[in-house]
């Protein structure tokens, strides 16, 4: 199309519903997969923006109105300020992604990589020219976070399945090969809708820069980086240079470290590289080709979904030629260390908003007093006798609670037992404080039932005796 010209990169949708092709014309373009139709364009700006860290200034986009200032007047007059300001803010924004920038040169969108299974949903990552990295999300089609990656144009880039690991790679002049993990920033970009959390704001930080064991101060490809591709469990990625002597390096990411390398794979260097599910190395794969029932569209979407889910490593050269690697050289320890701290990550931070999301349901509902909570119970009493206490045979009414074993106690929740205390008055247990097992509960409930009983008789005894 005349917004993209010469196609640099594509990418296919999680559910396999869109293509994104990025082109010469700093845009990426959406397709429909099934019917060809095109869906919408989004513009990613001027080569060169002040937003990005450590980038210089730039000149000011025309087709982008400045925000107004805010003057310190009356309340009245600083509020209608500051909501003409955010509106004028939303159109700035709005006509970054759907108007081309001017200037030249072009920051061209060099990369695409799609994490379909992103915790806010799916959202896709582009490399350009500038040697940024933006992260966009696809239902609002915004820009969530852009960094400066690389000095030079960013070149290769891959991400995993959540977005949270991110390999980029330089082109030439920079040919470094670096590693960044997502973190989630408190504060940042946080929004609520009901008091729940919706998005997780974050920003990318860099975990490491891959480096030769041989040549700690070297790039990784001095001539620049063609391709990298990220394993599914995320614990190698394989990257190759635009030197055709490059060879092909796996590359460790808990340590940083190459352990494999594959020579000269292809005559006259790699171009590209991806992998492939277990099972179908060695094997020629058919091509897919239209029938009278089948849908060519959908054959292409699942062919790639499947070789989306990683397995053996797959080599394409100038030589015309593919090749199927089947990689033995694994470090097994080091994954399972990867993969215990990123759990570990996951635990902390699910942890961490469980708490947040507790108190704020504290601070909706304060907690009731003694008295307030027994009124509560004594109103619940009813339908708990009817539906937990068993039925005494002779009366056909529910057994009374001082006449249950600590079996049918155990029988009822923590919560019921509780329930039954607070309406009968029972002072075995703090309602505030309980147990922690609802079989303690129990036991203390019998053993308060027993050392009435024991008293009743006593008293009993005693009332007989001096009747004589």
């Amino acid at each position: 199309s005349k917004e993209t010209d010469d196609v640099l990169a594509v990418a296919l949708s999680g559910d396999g519903e869109r293509l994104y092709a990025a082109g010469s014309r700093t845009c990426v373009v959406s397709w429909d997969a099934n019917t060809g139709e095109r869906r919408g364009v989004l513009f990613q700006g001027k080569m060169v923006r002040a937003t990005i860290p450590g980038a210089r200034d730039s000149e000011s986009d025309e087709t982008v109105p400045r925000p107004a200032k805010v003057e310190d007047t009356s309340r009245a007059a600083r509020l209608e300020a500051e909501a003409r300001v955010a509106e004028d803010a939303a159109t700035a924004a709005a006509l970054l992604t759907s108007r081309p920038a001017k200037g030249v040169p072009a920051n061209v969108v060099r990369c695409l990589a799609i994490a379909p299974d992103a915790p806010d949903g799916e959202l896709f990552i582009t490399g350009s020219r500038d040697g940024a990295a933006r992260r966009w999300r696809m239902a609002e089609r915004s820009c969530e976070r852009e960094f400066l990656a690389h000095r030079s144009a960013l070149a290769a880039l891959a991400t995993s399945a959540d977005g949270g690991e991110l390999i980029t790679g330089g082109g030439f002049g920079d040919g470094e090969l670096r590693h960044y993990r997502w973190t989630p920033v408190a504060g940042v970009d946080q929004q609520y809708v009901e008091g729940e959390a919706s998005l997780n704001g974050g920003a990318y930080v860099r975990v490491r820069t891959l480096r030769g064991a041989g040549a700690p101060f070297s790039p990784a490809h001095p001539a620049g980086v063609r391709s990298v591709v990220l394993t599914a469990d995320e614990r190698f990625c394989y990257s190759i240079g635009v030197d055709p002597l490059d060879p092909v390096v796996q590359w460790n990411l808990s340590d940083g470290s190459s352990k494999l390398r594959i020579d000269a794979p292809h005559k006259g260097g790699t171009s590209v590289v991806c992998m492939l599910p277990d099972g179908v190395g060695g094997k020629a794969v058919p091509a897919v080709r239209p029938t009278g029932t089948g849908n060519l569209a959908r054959a292409a979407v699942e062919r790639a979904a499947a070789a989306a889910k990683g397995g053996r490593l797959l080599t394409a050269g100038r030589d015309g030629f593919l090749a199927v690697w089947a990689v033995s050289c694994v470090d097994p320890i080091a994954g399972a260390t990867l993969a215990a701290r990123n759990a570990q990550r996951r635990n902390a931070t699910t942890a961490t908003e469980f708490q947040r999301k507790q108190e704020r349901a504290a601070r909706r509902q304060p907690e009731l007093a003694r008295t307030a909570m027994a009124i509560k119970a004594r109103k619940e009493l009813p339908a708990l006798e009817r539906s937990k206490f068993p039925v005494n045979p002779e009366t056909n009414e529910p057994t009374d609670l001082e006449d249950l074993s600590i079996a049918e106690l155990e029988l009822m929740t923590s919560a019921e037992l509780l329930t039954c205390c607070l309406a009968h008055g029972l002072l075995v247990v703090n309602p505030k404080q309980p147990p922690r097992s609802k079989r303690e509960i129990a036991k203390r409930m019998f053993d308060f039932f027993e050392k009435e009983r024991a008293k009743a008789k006593a008293r009993m005894r005693a009332e007989r005796l001096a009747r004589r």
